[in-house]
């Protein structure tokens, strides 16, 4: 097998080198299920742990947490950077940091986070982690699936790669705040069309602030265009990159249950809510961490 067909081939995480808890991987690429942990009371040993599985596995699930506190909640998700909440989510009473998603019975609203996507990419920091709790579920469905970017990186050539990284991509909210959108679909507070239009650029290439690996920074949501290429150049390497990144080898999918928190990389994670429940209420709370600018 030659070097560039070997390099194409996605690589299993190892699960070595973790003692104080359980690590089972949801996939062989991405993800991995914690247990033998409460994150209500974390020592400083856990927490080293937790930080190097985040770094490795991009998404962290813990089952089980019913208990724990919203201060606590608030409290774990800063253990991976400031908090920043998203301007245009509400929040719950008595605590700003924390958002609700939620998603009523009869609601016939578009879902926007379908498409697999990162979050808010069109801040000038978007966010670098989320840290989600269910709270109200449907009796099945819900879930929420992932995409490893980093390993999406890996496999690309090392041309291709040096090509990248000599671009950058605008990013916006126009499609779904901007003038002429229909706000009124959106799960979200309306956004003024011109704060919707306003356009920004990042790396196409990214670099991690905490592991140092690198990862394709575009996602449909919010990615307009490759700055300083013609449209369909643009298009054709945009849409190369969401097929590429979203292979079913680099994906994995979290069931949502009673207790569970979920923790993932919004830079090196690709995210995709699936709305296969209709006719039922779904509330989870967010808390949203920042970071330095791309």
């Amino acid at each position: 097998m030659n070097a560039l067909a070997e390099r194409s081939r996605p690589r299993p995480l190892s699960t070595e080198g973790f003692e104080r808890f359980k690590v089972r991987p949801l996939s062989g690429t991405i993800g991995a299920e914690i247990s033998g942990v409460d994150l209500d009371r974390l020592s400083t040993p856990e927490i080293d742990d937790i930080r190097t599985a985040f770094a490795r596995f991009l998404v962290l699930v813990f089952r089980n947490q019913g208990d724990l506190t919203p201060e606590n909640h608030i409290a774990f998700a800063r253990l991976f950077g400031e908090i920043q909440p998203i301007a245009h989510l509400d929040h719950i009473e008595g605590h700003s940091e924390i958002q609700p998603i939620h998603r009523h019975a009869n609601d016939s609203k578009r879902i926007t986070g379908e498409l697999f996507h990162n979050d808010s990419t069109y801040m000038p920091t978007p966010p670098t982690a989320i840290a989600m709790r269910a709270i109200e579920l449907p009796p099945a469905g819900g879930d929420t699936a992932f995409a490893n970017l980093q390993l999406a990186y890996n496999m690309l050539s090392p041309a291709m790669q040096s090509f990248l990284e000599s671009l950058r991509v605008v990013h916006s909210g126009k499609r779904l705040f901007g003038t002429g959108a229909d706000q009124s679909n959106v799960h979200m507070k309306a956004m003024n069309p011109v704060e919707g239009d306003r356009e920004l650029t990042h790396p196409l290439i990214v670099t991690h602030p905490v592991s140092g690996r690198k990862s394709p920074f575009v996602n449909p949501a919010y990615s307009i265009r490759i700055d300083g290429l013609e449209a369909t150049e643009s298009d054709a390497i945009l849409s190369f990159l969401y097929n590429h990144c979203t292979q079913l080898a680099l994906t994995a999918r979290v069931r949502w249950e009673a207790g569970t928190l979920v923790l993932w990389d919004n830079w090196a994670a690709y995210h995709s809510a699936i709305g296969d429940y209709e006719g039922y209420a779904r509330t989870l709370h967010r808390v949203t961490v920042g970071g330095p600018r791309p």
